[in-house]
């Protein structure tokens, strides 16, 4: 009888794992031009359904935000939301980075008097704390001479950037794409925007729960699979994927092939992406009155590269010093 339960409570748990093992993979992505890779994906069916599901955000902040509340499995967004969370110790570990670009930029209305990066000195402008909004604006601020106090922040939620900046209610805007093409498409007389790549680029980790990693690690395994195949496909196609992108956003398509050149999908880890987080959070210490005293998290406790490793392994050059 003792032979028989037990033979009963197996079957019983290996049904239980089997179920969890079939549950997708929650990947929440941003809706703007850092899922490229996601969008693409879906698009040409790389993602199937029954092994993800996507949860779609207006930012990257919101996708960890996601994590950290157990709705997402995985989080897709740039490195700036990353370091503030990184003093709480989160369980949350960066598996692989897969996009680059300098495209986060100032935008600013026209008829306020700013067409040089020195016009800004006294304006309002919004700006999202806790995302790359922030870090782009303050290191551009401090290239041109300038500190966040020689200006007025507004703090704005991205979808609401377009309307206050067509409004009045700010004089410009720090925002990446698509958010700041569709706030000058309208304006009149005409927005001017500032770019530098020179002064900052943001990068795109993937973040995985830890409970992810535990639980679903052939998922995981899959995912990384299914991105470098979609990598593969957009360098290949590199026009199909530029109007699968201008159609998820319904942006003009000469848009996108004139912005394309500014963005780097490809797939990996390297201590690039931590130096940058250790700049940005040298930025918080400097600026933010809630982080003077707060030491440098360790931000190679939060890297994990066995998946890279695993799979791609030419694509790992990251070392924990």
């Amino acid at each position: 009888m003792k032979t028989f339960l037990l033979i009963i409570a197996l079957l019983v748990g290996s049904i239980s794992f089997a179920n969890a093992a079939a549950k997708p993979l929650r990947i929440c992505a941003p809706d703007n031009t850092i899922s490229a890779l996601f969008y693409v994906g879906q698009s040409k069916g790389f993602f199937k359904p029954s092994d993800f599901e996507f949860i779609h955000r207006n930012n990257g902040k919101l996708c960890q935000d996601a994590v950290l509340a157990k709705a997402a499995d995985i989080a897709n967004t740039a490195e700036g939301p990353f370091t503030y969370l990184a003093a709480q110790n989160p369980p949350i570990r960066i598996i692989a980075v897969h996009q680059i670009s300098p495209e986060t930029a100032i935008f600013a209305r026209g008829d306020r008097g700013i067409v040089s990066p020195s016009d800004l000195k006294g304006k309002k402008i919004g700006v999202l704390p806790g995302t790359v909004s922030y870090f782009f604006l303050y290191r551009f601020l401090k290239h041109h001479g300038m500190t966040m106090q020689d200006i007025e922040t507004v703090t704005l939620q991205v979808p609401a950037m377009g309307a206050a900046l067509q409004g009045g209610q700010v004089d410009a805007i720090s925002v990446w794409q698509p958010w700041g093409y569709n706030a000058l498409a309208s304006l009149t007389p005409a927005g001017v925007s500032f770019m530098d790549g020179e002064i900052y680029s943001w990068h795109a980790p993937i973040l995985a729960s830890d409970d992810a990693i535990e639980n679903k690690k052939p998922q995981i395994q899959e995912m990384i699979r299914v991105m470098l195949k979609t990598e593969k496909f957009m360098a290949e196609n590199p026009e199909e994927t530029k109007k699968i992108i201008a159609d998820q956003f319904k942006l003009p398509l000469a848009f996108v092939s004139d912005m394309w050149p500014l963005y780097t999908n490809k797939l990996f880890l390297d201590n690039s992406t931590i130096e940058l987080m250790e700049g940005n959070f040298k930025i918080l210490q400097e600026s933010q009155e809630d982080f003077k005293a707060a030491p440098m998290p360790d931000f190679h406790q939060f890297v994990d590269p066995s998946f890279i490793k695993d799979i791609a392994p030419e694509r790992l050059t990251y070392k924990h010093p």
